[in-house]
């Protein structure tokens, strides 16, 4: 696979990730495993939180392929925080508000994040 394609597809997953708590938060929460019972107002705003900060940084890789000086950068940016939300999602794990299942998924789709901003920092660092 071309490294330009592995960031387009990393670019744009973390695009769609970003837009599906502000454009479908129903089904995002449902996706995810969040009870019925936690699909609120204060739930949707921090969702649609979340999904501009993916949106943006999804944007970010889109500029760093136009600007490649900034690669490194936006990789690590996208790396950290996922790493961050990995640490977030470990301290909410124990205390099972009911958002056990929601936190396994998040955790798993973090890690995979984790891996996925690894793997391309580390090619793209083999290029040069």
């Amino acid at each position: 696979m071309n490294i330009q394609i592995f960031y387009i597809l990393l670019g744009v997953g973390r695009i769609l990730i970003g837009l599906a708590p502000i454009l479908v938060p129903k089904f995002s929460m449902k996706l995810i495993g969040f009870p019925e019972g936690h699909d609120n107002a204060t739930a949707r705003l921090m969702g649609r939180l979340f999904g501009v900060r993916d949106a943006g940084l999804g944007f970010l890789v889109f500029f760093a392929i136009s600007t490649p000086l900034i690669m490194p950068f936006a990789l690590l940016l996208n790396l950290a925080m996922d790493a961050i939300d990995i640490i977030s999602i470990a301290i909410s794990m124990p205390k099972k508000h009911g958002i056990n299942k929601a936190a396994k998924v998040s955790m798993g789709f973090a890690v995979f994040a984790v891996i996925a901003w690894t793997v391309a920092y580390i090619w793209q660092a083999n290029l040069g």
